[in-house]
């Protein structure tokens, strides 16, 4: 467990120094590991297939953070932040078939997640506020990288619900 949480973290800072977005990186993947760690989202079973698309995520992210960067479209990117901690708060946590919580631990992971992502919100508004786009952006994206890593559960949780209302005899 240790060393998956460790990946995200090494594949990112290797793409950060494959592109020379080493700053990047790093800003990228913190709010990604510790908004996730407790909103949850998607996973895979397979290990492999977890680490080739979680580096196909991670190098799509840079080049995103690259793009916005180049095309100064901040206003798209704060719109989709703002839409990703929504998605954040009122979805999370969001339960592992792996590791399924408990009735306290999801409790306590919502709030978590809730204030987490809350808070990086109003530390992204601040960074866009300060700073250059060298560290509010990759701190964007990587908020609204949570959001998208949930909307599958999201989607699928909605249709089994619907399927099982739609079995349920009417009496």
């Amino acid at each position: 467990s240790f060393l998956f949480g460790l990946i995200p973290i090494a594949l990112s800072l290797a793409f950060g120094i494959i592109s020379g977005m080493i700053a990047e990186s790093f800003f990228l993947i913190v709010p990604f590991i510790i908004i996730r760690k407790f909103s949850g989202g998607f996973h895979f079973k397979s290990a492999l297939l977890c680490f080739i698309l979680t580096s196909c995520l991670l190098a799509s992210a840079l080049a995103i953070v690259h793009l916005i960067a180049n095309t100064q479209q901040h206003i798209l990117l704060s719109i989709a932040v703002m839409i990703a901690t929504t998605v954040i708060f009122v979805f999370s946590p969001i339960d592992s078939e792996e590791r399924a919580l408990n009735n306290s631990e999801i409790v306590q992971y919502r709030i978590i997640a809730r204030i987490i992502s809350v808070v990086f919100l109003i530390g992204y508004f601040l960074l866009v506020w300060i700073s250059n786009g060298r560290i509010f952006i990759p701190v964007g994206v990587g908020i609204v990288m949570v959001a998208l890593l949930q909307i599958p559960c999201i989607i699928l949780n909605a249709l089994s619900k619907r399927s099982l209302i739609k079995s349920v005899p009417k009496s």
